[in-house]
């Protein structure tokens, strides 16, 4: 079984402790035949995480895509604007990489096993150890200064619920309103 690494919900930790291939940030319906595992996490706080992340790493990012604006909600508001197609694959919708066509269904059969960022620290031992993964380590971690319920604002709300609203839906996520 090989890991499905969506962007910003732990892979990089995930791929190092269990050792498995991994088909990098490609969606499931780009990767010919295999089992998988993935994590999901919730629209909000991955929302933020990328934000943190790309502002952190802009210097070594290829696609600058942070030194244009200077809010979250910007970020997200103008993401589509952004001349580089690499920002906005990784800022894709979670059930695109989950599925095996694009645009079309749930989570493909493929994926054996679904883990949430949320629980992942309480779930990973158990699934380590069925598998025979080791500890799961805390890498590429958003250097952040608040949680993501603090960075809430009405039109961030708005943006993330309408941009991903197939993850609510599909991976059973609750919207704010």
């Amino acid at each position: 079984m090989k890991l499905l690494h969506i962007p910003k919900t732990g892979g990089t930790s995930m791929h190092r402790a269990a050792g498995v291939g991994t088909v990098g940030h490609q969606k499931l319906s780009q990767v010919e035949g295999g089992e998988f595992f993935a994590c999901a996490r919730n629209p909000y706080d991955r929302a933020c995480s990328l934000y943190w992340f790309v502002l952190g790493r802009q210097k070594f990012m290829p696609f600058q895509m942070a030194a244009t604006f200077k809010t979250l909600t910007e970020f997200w508001r103008t993401l589509d604007n952004r001349p580089k197609p690499h920002a906005r694959h990784i800022a894709s919708n979670q059930i695109d990489f989950l599925r095996d066509k694009p645009g079309k269904g749930g989570i493909s059969p493929r994926i054996k096993r679904l883990l949430r960022y949320e629980t992942l620290a309480e779930d990973w031992p158990a699934f380590a150890s069925e598998h025979g993964f080791a500890e799961l380590p805390h890498l590429n971690k958003s250097e952040r200064p608040s949680s993501w319920q603090d960075e809430m604002t009405p039109e961030l709300v708005a943006i993330i619920n309408e941009r991903f609203a197939e993850d609510f839906e599909y991976l059973n996520y609750e919207r704010l309103i």
